[in-house]
């Protein structure tokens, strides 16, 4: 397996179990998480309240890791499906959506850019509108 995608991997494995620190410790000092379809950039600190802020709302969130691709010598890319139970307030564009108890199952494209040995860009591109639908929100 090649280094970048032990990496990114990683990260996935450290926001499963809810490793706020460790997810954090897997960015540069300056990596950022972009949630692309929001659009909210988490940095810092911040990385590891959204972990938190996710497995609040969806305690049972699995990363399901579809395909997982190398590009060049620093970029990895993964087709994913983001599923979990809501049992928790989640935080949309729209506000606080409180729990529905409703299973979700979201494709999702994750590109992740390696420097060194850490993440320095996180990008996350959700289906949004398949994970909105899913929990019953109307379109």
């Amino acid at each position: 397996m090649h280094p970048n995608e032990k990496i990114a991997r990683r990260s996935y494995e450290l926001a499963e179990v809810v490793d706020a620190a460790g997810f954090i410790d897997a960015f540069t000092e300056d990596g950022t998480f972009n949630m692309m379809t929001v659009p909210i950039t988490y940095r810092g600190a911040e990385l590891g309240t959204m972990v938190e802020s996710l497995a609040a709302a969806f305690p049972d969130m699995h990363r399901e890791l579809r395909r997982v691709y190398v590009v060049g010598k620093n970029m990895v890319m993964v087709e994913l499906r983001l599923q979990g139970t809501h049992l928790g307030p989640f935080r949309t564009a729209n506000g606080i959506l409180q729990p529905t108890g409703r299973r979700v199952d979201v494709p999702t494209l994750d590109m992740i850019e390696i420097v060194g040995d850490k993440i320095k860009q996180f990008d996350c591109y959700p289906m949004g509108t398949v994970r909105l639908r899913q929990l019953g929100v109307p379109a």
